[in-house]
Order: C-alpha cells, then sequence, then structure tokens
C-alpha cells in the first residue's frame, strides 16, 4: 500500500494532486483506501493502478482532468452493466455478496491494467538494458584496442652516471 506523497511520486505530481484525483474518482477509488496508523490514506494497489490509468489517459490523450475522470467512466460502463445485470439476477441474495461482486469485477479490472503497466514497464526495462549492455560491450571493444596501441612504459629518464654505468665499471 502506498501513502499520498508515495503516490505524488509515482504519478510525477503533488500531494495536492493526488487528492484531487482521488477526489474525481472518489466512487471508483473509495474501496482501495484505507487508513494507516498514523490516520494517513493509504492506497492499494488497485487503487493505484486507477490512478495511473487516469493520469495515463490524462497525458496519452492530452486532456484535463475531469474530462479524463469521465471517459474513464465511461470505459467502466461495460463492467457496471455487468455488475448491474448480476445484482438484478440474485436480487434475492445478500448484500455483502454483491458488494464482494463489484468489488471483485473492479479489483479484476484494475488488475489486468496493472499488468498492462507492468508489461510496458518491464518492455522499457529490457530496452534500456539491452541498450546498456551493448554500450558496455563497445567501451569494453574501445579498451582493449587502446591497450593494444598502448606506447611501451618510458625508460629510466635518470642521468647515465645514475643509471648503473659506475656500479659495473668499478663492480
Amino acid at each position: 500500500m502506498l501513502t499520498i506523497q508515495d503516490l505524488a511520486d509515482l504519478l510525477g505530481t503533488t500531494v495536492r494532486g493526488v487528492r484531487l484525483r482521488i477526489e474525481l474518482l472518489d466512487d471508483l477509488v473509495s474501496p482501495h483506501l484505507h487508513r494507516g496508523s498514523r490516520n494517513e490514506i493509504l492506497v492499494d494497489q488497485a487503487g493505484v493502478a486507477l490512478l495511473q490509468r487516469l493520469e495515463e489517459l490524462r497525458k496519452t490523450r492530452q486532456l484535463p482532468l475531469r474530462d479524463a475522470a469521465k471517459v474513464m467512466r465511461e470505459e467502466l460502463i461495460p463492467i457496471s452493466n455487468v455488475n448491474a445485470r448480476k445484482t438484478e439476477e440474485t436480487s434475492t441474495s445478500s448484500l455483502p455478496t454483491e458488494a464482494v461482486e463489484n468489488e471483485e469485477a473492479s479489483n479484476s479490472w484494475a488488475l489486468k491494467l496493472l499488468i498492462e503497466e507492468l508489461r510496458k514497464s518491464n518492455e522499457e526495462l529490457r530496452k534500456e538494458r539491452d541498450k546498456w549492455q551493448e554500450l558496455a560491450l563497445r567501451l569494453q571493444n574501445r579498451v582493449e584496442e587502446l591497450e593494444r596501441l598502448a606506447l611501451p612504459s618510458p625508460k629510466d629518464q635518470k642521468p647515465w652516471w645514475a643509471r648503473g654505468i659506475f656500479r659495473w665499471l668499478w663492480g
């Protein structure tokens, strides 16, 4: 579970911006909000996925936050219709069961978003790893070339009388 500050760092916004996003998606995110030991707001992974999806919609389509929230709600309409049909069919069932089904549908959608986000980040990390690996190999080859071209170490630059000639003569 992440705090509001952690979410701000993750989403690249301020704490106030995260609070605004939570407020815009209140009915969707509220089941995923919890209170911590210091009365801080904690968001579970499904809630994080919802907020990341909102941010992704906002950036990719260049929409204001409120419009991105509306688009996100429209994406969720098929899930709500399925939940509505299930509740109509099981009108004799108890209220906790309906709440569990709604939460499961929301969690499955959020999990799908989270899995997709993880796949994208995994692919980006693989590309970055390959880039750095290729750079390291090129540098290693370059160092080997330079080692072959390197000049031998300089000889003693002492004067002739200090090089040991007298040791040989007197020796």
